[in-house]
């Protein structure tokens, strides 16, 4: 029997298809908008007092501002010693006074630095954790571990006054700070670069050679000092005392917890590269779904056309099932049903099939046979009028060939009621 001719196995649709690469476009395009506009972050936003903290005590302004003025700076999250060291200003900017030996290791690297002392000790809002709700005066031990890692016996010296009640000592920086109650040094502990009677507020100490700068009161650089009075103006003079206007100022996030060694696939991780590494694996999956045509075991060939009478008439039947010519066939059948059964029983010669058909009925009642030939008929006629539009129709094809069979074998020898018990 001739197998039908699978002549599309594509697993998707053409509509499918469609919807597919449109989507895809829609979202490569976007993903690529995104990739060009947006700028990735370098570090987690928190209300702690890093470069990506919004909150009174970060120092988000102050990147801010710096980039504002044209000044180089650079966030780091890896080797921002060795990274500074090279031509710029390493910025510890309140560091964890649990990390001393990262402290140590960071200032070994041979680069200036420039270490911002803490001051306060704050806690997030539970609505919003990008801010603070409280904050008071940090632990003075706490502080002592940064200043043990700088190797400075020096201790602090908390003003209770504001920071304008004191008569200022200064090199080439002209403003005065802006402090509710300043935060300083010991004056015999550090060289003072800006000092009052109380003690210094930025100051140099000597370290492998090196200078390793000292500002003890981070309220001129945090988001809520920035704004008082001139600090925003003393900011950028002590930068400008510092570094050149060409270095790079490099803001060290390793010592907040921030960071790692860039890498290919860490770099391809995060946003808004990663929407091009999901792309690209959509992509794959896809390829390799539309490449396959089948699952499991592959299908056996059809067999070929075999010799003999019985496969000539397989196959011409299945040839009028495909080419949709059943009813047809099915007429035909009747006909010649009509034909032999009319010769056996010797029916009166002339008649025309309406009458025929009317004188096998009565010879059939005659006969006390329950299969009515004119039911026969009317299913073989509606048979050949529906063709193929109606869905089960080659069922309906072989129950009527079967009835006619069965009528054939009940008029002609009586067998009907084993006709219809199969």
């Amino acid at each position: 029997m001739l197998a039908p001719v699978e002549i599309d196995q594509q697993p998707f649709s053409r509509t499918a298809m469609r919807w597919i690469v449109g989507v895809v476009l829609v979202s490569f395009t976007l993903s690529m908008v995104l990739l060009v506009f947006t700028d990735p972050p370098t570090t987690a936003g928190s209300w702690e007092p890093n470069t990506s903290s919004y909150s009174a005590i970060g120092h988000k302004g102050l990147v801010e501002l710096l980039k504002k003025l044209d000044r180089p700076v650079l966030v780091s999250g890896y080797q921002s010693g060795k990274r500074a060291a090279e031509a710029g200003l390493l910025v510890l900017s309140e560091p964890d006074s649990g990390r001393r030996d990262d402290i140590i290791q960071l200032m070994d690297e041979g680069a200036r630095i420039l270490v911002i002392l803490p001051k306060w000790y704050a806690e997030s809002d539970a609505d919003n954790p990008d801010w603070v709700t409280e904050s008071r005066l940090a632990y003075a031990g706490w502080i002592r571990e940064i200043l043990n890692a700088l190797s400075l016996p020096s201790d602090l010296i908390r003003y209770a006054g504001p920071a304008a009640d004191l008569e200022w000592r200064h090199d080439d920086i002209t403003t005065e700070p802006t402090i509710a109650s300043p935060q300083l040094l010991d004056p015999s502990d550090v060289h003072p670069i800006m000092v009052c009677d109380e003690g210094v507020l930025l100051g140099w100490l000597s370290w492998n050679d090196d200078r390793v700068f000292v500002l003890s009161d981070p309220d001129i650089l945090s988001n809520h000092g920035l704004g008082r009075g001139d600090n925003a103006v003393l900011a950028m003079e002590i930068f400008d005392h510092l570094c050149a206007p060409d270095d790079v100022i490099v803001f060290d996030e390793t010592l907040h917890g921030f960071g790692g060694e860039p890498g290919f696939w860490r770099e391809m991780l995060t946003f808004p590269l990663v929407l091009v590494l999901a792309h690209a694996l959509l992509t794959t999956l896809v390829l390799v779904w539309a490449g396959m045509s089948r699952f499991g075991a592959p299908r056996k060939p059809p067999p070929g056309i075999l010799a003999g009478k019985e496969s000539l008439i397989d196959n011409t039947a299945e040839l009028v099932r495909f080419g949709g010519h059943s009813g047809h066939s099915l007429g035909r059948y009747f006909v010649a049903a009509l034909r032999d059964v009319s010769g056996s029983l010797h029916a009166p010669e002339g008649l025309e099939r309406a009458a025929l058909i009317n004188w096998l009925r009565a010879l059939g009642k005659a006969r006390g046979r329950v299969r009515d030939l004119g039911a026969l008929e009317k299913a073989v006629e509606t048979v050949a009028r529906e063709g193929r539009r109606r869905k089960g129709q080659e069922h309906r094809v072989v129950k009527a060939a079967r009835d006619i069979h069965a009528w054939r074998e009940e008029i002609l020898h009586g067998s009907g009621s084993d006709q219809r018990s199969h």
